[in-house]
């Protein structure tokens, strides 16, 4: 029996969340919940583990998934405050990114948003607890109920794609190119959804039908609710497949001309700069240098262009690159070669001790960097002396890349 194997409440809840999904499933597919008399023996074990605050979430998830099934079900939670009051709470709780209470609030709201409105923001709840399947249930709910809404399957799409469920990713691309052919906000999100599942698979296949796609979204001239970043996002995956499918130089192309159009997005520039880093490394650093300044979202150029200075003896303004791109690291390994580089700059700084630090913390990060764990080694052993004389480190090699190598972080975009 499963229960004897959960020890904590928030393992039984997460169990009791999947088990619930499932039983509501059930009744979709079937008309009927399951009659199954020791799962339900189960859930009563797993019901009398959970905390009291999370007994009410799972009675109001229970009421939730009513509207599944087209039918309402009142949880089991307060019933007072007037119309006004309620919306008022509504858009507090909204405001403070209080997920639990605008979900309890949307229980009582009875008619003040649309059905659709309010299985969206049942989505984004659950989404932002971390409860992604949960979440995936009523933003499909949204669609069905809202179809002509192709925000919702973007949210869909992304929302999928950042639980790695590649095949239901597949299935919803397909689905939702077949059913809306014109809409510029579907054709955006499938094409990049496409490009992902390229990435991921390594097949060219899906990269193919991402620029047939993303083409199709950047050439309508209907861009009304639409906004800027998804157009990033767009133009930044389409370089990137047509990369993938070998074809650089229409990828410059594309990215020339948007960068004609915008020239203050940075993110062009960065994507620029990594297609030039496959054949022309002087291009990319120029290219780098510009998204930098301008703060790209991009990891990659502060790493690339913070080396550079240092081959370049430009030792502090290698490190306050390198701190800035701080601000957008999502990797541990990342993180630790930006640590990296500014403990290679205080080396040659005079600031030895800071070194030290600065490459420790990268190495706690990353144990497996052996260029890391050369120059720490060094410098800890200078240190043991008078550090009078600067030994000579490793810097990292200036070269080109592999376009394999090379992705866009498409959740850099809001």
């Amino acid at each position: 029996m499963i229960v004897k194997t959960i020890h904590r409440p928030e393992t039984a809840f997460l169990f009791y969340l999947e088990d619930t999904l499932n039983r509501f499933q059930h009744c979709i597919d079937y008309g009927e919940f399951p009659d199954d008399d020791e799962r339900e023996e189960e859930r009563l074990e797993l019901y009398e583990m959970l905390t009291e605050e999370q007994r009410l979430e799972v009675w109001g998830l229970s009421a939730d998934l009513y509207s599944l099934l087209d039918k309402e079900q009142t949880a089991n939670c307060e019933t007072e405050g007037t119309r006004d009051e309620i919306a008022k709470r509504l858009q507090n709780a909204h405001g403070s990114s209080d997920w639990l209470e605008l979900l309890r609030l949307l229980r009582l709201q009875s008619g003040m948003m649309e059905r659709s409105v309010v299985d969206y923001m049942r989505f984004r709840c659950w989404s932002q607890l971390g409860y992604p399947e949960v979440a995936l249930a009523f933003i499909k709910n949204a669609i069905r109920l809202d179809p002509e809404d192709s925000a919702y399957k973007h949210f869909a799409l992304k929302l999928v794609n950042r639980m790695k469920d590649w095949d239901s990713l597949a299935q919803f691309a397909d689905q939702y190119a077949a059913d809306c052919p014109a809409d510029i906000g579907v054709l955006i999100a499938v094409g990049e959804s496409y490009h992902d599942l390229a990435v991921h698979n390594r097949d060219q296949s899906y990269n193919k039908k991402a620029v047939e796609y993303l083409k199709r979204g950047l050439e309508t001239t209907d861009t009304s609710g639409i906004r800027e970043s998804q157009f990033a996002s767009a133009v930044v995956a389409l370089a990137f497949a047509l990369l993938h499918l070998e074809r650089r130089e229409e990828s410059v192309r594309l990215l020339d001309s948007w960068i004609t159009r915008c020239s203050e997005n940075p993110e062009f520039l960065a994507a620029r700069g990594m297609v030039h880093l496959t054949v022309d490394y002087v291009s990319s650093i120029r290219d780098f240098e510009h998204a930098v300044n301008h703060r790209t979202k991009s990891v990659l150029p502060y790493l690339e262009y913070s080396n550079w200075l240092l081959h370049e003896g430009k030792f502090s303004e290698a490190i306050r690159v390198a701190k800035n791109g701080l601000d957008y690291v999502k990797r541990a390994s990342d993180q630790a070669k930006l640590l990296h580089l500014m403990g290679i700059g205080s080396a040659y700084s005079g600031k030895a001790r800071e070194a030290v630090c600065l490459m420790t913390e990268a190495r706690q990060l990353d144990p497996t960097d052996q260029g890391l764990f050369s120059n720490l080694k060094t410098m800890t052993e200078s240190l043991k002396t008078d550090g009078s004389s600067m030994p000579p480190l490793d810097l990292l090699p200036q070269k080109t890349r592999d376009a394999e190598d090379l992705s866009w972080p498409l959740s850099a975009y809001g």
